[in-house]
């Protein structure tokens, strides 16, 4: 805490500021866009050493099953892309990152023909 004062005679007046210092969090890493067929994926951000991590769905949709773990398992997405943000705070302070994952149809199974 700090204190500035000023004096004019028998006049004092005074304030008090506080500063808070925040360690910064990690650099947010959400992991490489991935491309799948299906509609089922891990995801891979690196944990975080400094501060907290959190999954938000940005766009398009899907299931988490943790929004804190990093490698939370997304489900149930939408075909198309989705673009997933990973934040890590400490404090007051953030740093963020995307992931891009596009998710196509399963490809049907080939079946051959028999030899003749």
């Amino acid at each position: 805490m700090f204190r500035w004062t000023i004096t004019n005679g028998q006049c004092v007046e005074t304030d008090e500021v506080q500063i808070n210092v925040t360690v910064p969090p990690s650099l947010s890493n959400a992991g490489a866009d991935q491309y799948l067929c299906g509609s089922n994926t891990i995801l891979a951000a690196q944990l975080p050493q400094q501060g907290v991590g959190h999954w938000r769905i940005q766009s398009g949709g899907g299931n988490l099953s943790d929004t804190t773990n990093h490698q939370s398992v997304l489900t149930n997405l939408m075909l198309g892309q989705t673009v997933l943000v990973w934040t890590v705070t400490s404090g007051n302070c953030t740093s963020t990152s995307i992931v891009r994952i596009n998710s196509a149809l399963s490809a049907p199974t080939a079946v051959g023909g028999s030899i003749s």
